[in-house]
């Protein structure tokens, strides 16, 4: 199969076991990496245990992410698998350009609006570029 996911998360450093989110990421990494182009890893350390982890790319922060996100070699067949804890990361998708098939883990299972009428109008923007959501809970 060709590569084509690009996940976006974190990956437990070496000599640390990491928590839920991180360990399910590494567990899917270690198991698919024949289908993943890329990993934006949110987490700061040392990865190269890892095996394919050339396919690791640190991201400094959400403004290197973002970078990341709109000018690397993007395909329209490709698919991001975004990986969230809190439901306030869906207002950076909002200013993350969609070029292709969007799929969305939050680890929590929480998808509650904020009471705010600006927060929820935000939300609904960003819960239409959204193509699959799962949830890990």
């Amino acid at each position: 199969m060709k590569e084509k996911f690009l996940i976006v998360g974190g990956l437990p450093a070496l000599n640390n076991a990491g928590g839920g989110v991180v360990t399910f990421l590494r567990r899917l990494f270690l198991r698919d990496a024949s289908k993943i182009r890329f990993f934006y890893d949110r987490t700061k350390g040392d990865k190269s245990y890892l095996p394919n982890h050339n396919k690791i790319i640190s991201v400094k922060n959400l403004l290197h992410l973002l970078f990341k996100l709109a000018f690397d070699n993007i395909h329209k067949d490709d698919i991001i698998f975004f990986n969230f804890s809190r439901e306030r990361a869906f207002l950076f998708l909002l200013i993350v350009p969609k070029r292709c098939f969007w799929q969305l883990m939050l680890h929590h299972g929480v998808l509650e609006y904020p009471k705010s009428l600006l927060f929820r109008f935000l939300y609904s923007i960003a819960m239409k570029k959204i193509d699959l959501i799962y949830s890990l809970n």
